[in-house]
């Protein structure tokens, strides 16, 4: 017998989607979760102010749920391409056929001719198929599914349309013209570094990197404009945010870079004191001061071991050849005080497999990839 497919409407069709992950033995990330329960909220999701969503679930003859999937298209694009995403399903094909075929139609009633994802429906690049990197730890806002998926996605007639690689570093030692370069762009007397200012000055620091993530994503794979509320969304009002580990640089006081981390939270799981991840389970329902990271690591007594490159942008006048002179000199700083404070390794995300420049880029700074996703697409 063929699953059920059944919009989400009620409450409890709301908790099976949110729960999905552990109900069908892929526990997702605590914050991936998280995330993914204000990815389907239109009051906190700032994305859904100009996009339409819906989300569909698979249930089984004795009607639990087996498999979810939401589709949704943006109103500011200005092609017939709609996307689907928050993609999960038990190995079963007709469970995926059928969730596919359900965010297909929905997404042709909306005039949409062709359907890409798995993409979450935001407005940053969030998403793929996981295809490699299935025993790198898990990292905030970054899904990881199991190798399946993949064969769940071409058998119904997907084909791969983009690979999205991630980066680690902290494995080898920073190499030495890396060090030399930076130590000469970090002589100039015009530059000056800083780290951002959370407690003083959170709403212009908000400005300032929407205005620097615009000029510097624009010409990215699937970039779409982002306002300040966007960011705040993926920042969490700066609960997501190691101030000590995100730094600002000026050109003659003119901000022309940036660099912002996030610790691996899940990370501060693994003591395994119970009172401390009693503790921390009540910290990530209401995760938004600044200071969570600085008491977290009180109450634990150590910091992650991981973190992730969340926003990392040089101005195009600024980047020279590869990745540039300004943009080697924040890794190095990145690196050196990343090791300073405790953690042993840190993600970047994403690049292009066709961005041969960037991707040697990171390669001569020391980084290997990671982990590999695929974004799949179909057309009528």
């Amino acid at each position: 017998m063929n699953p059920t497919i059944r919009v989400v409407l009620d409450e409890r069709q709301h908790r099976h989607f949110l729960t999905l992950p552990q109900r069908i033995g892929h526990p997702d990330s605590v914050w991936r979760t998280r995330l993914v329960s204000q990815l389907v909220d239109p009051s906190r999701n700032p994305f859904l102010r100009h996009a339409d969503l819906a989300c569909f679930l698979a249930y089984n003859e004795e009607d639990q749920p087996i498999g979810r999937i939401c589709a949704y298209v943006d109103h500011r694009a200005e092609t017939d391409c709609g996307a689907f995403g928050l993609f999960e399903c038990t190995d079963n094909q007709a469970a995926a056929n059928g969730l596919l075929a359900a965010a297909e139609t929905w997404l042709k009633r909306r005039k949409c001719q062709k359907i890409i994802g798995p993409l979450d429906p935001t407005s940053f690049t969030l998403g793929g198929i996981m295809i490699e990197g299935f025993d790198e730890p898990k990292v905030i806002a970054i899904p990881h599914n199991p190798p399946y998926y993949a064969s769940l996605l071409e058998s119904a007639d997907y084909v791969p349309t983009v690979e999205l690689l991630a980066w680690r570093y902290g494995d080898q030692p920073i190499p030495k013209q890396v060090k030399l370069i930076s130590d000469a762009v970090g002589q100039r007397e015009d530059l000056h570094i800083r780290q951002i200012d959370i407690a003083k000055s959170f709403e212009s620091e908000l400005d300032l990197m929407t205005e620097m993530y615009n000029a510097a994503w624009k010409k990215n794979w699937n970039y779409a404009p982002i306002d300040k509320e966007d960011l705040r969304w993926m920042l969490q009002d700066a609960g997501f945010i190691d101030e000590d580990l995100s730094l600002i640089a000026e050109v003659n006081g003119v901000p022309v870079a940036m660099a912002i981390s996030t610790p691996s939270f899940d990370d501060l799981l693994l003591p395994s004191n119970s009172k401390s991840k009693e503790w921390l389970a009540n910290v990530a329902a209401r995760v938004a001061s600044a200071t969570w990271v600085g008491q977290a690591r009180m109450k634990l007594g150590h910091r992650p071991t991981f973190f992730r490159q969340t926003l990392y942008g040089v101005l195009p006048e600024y980047r020279g050849s590869a990745l540039g002179g300004l943009g080697i000199h924040l890794y190095y700083l990145i690196r050196t005080r990343a090791q300073e404070l405790g953690y042993k390794f840190g993600e970047t995300a994403w690049t292009t497999s066709e961005d041969r420049i960037l991707n040697s880029g990171l390669k001569v700074l020391g980084a290997t990839q990671s982990k590999t996703f695929v974004v799949y697409a179909r057309q009528d």
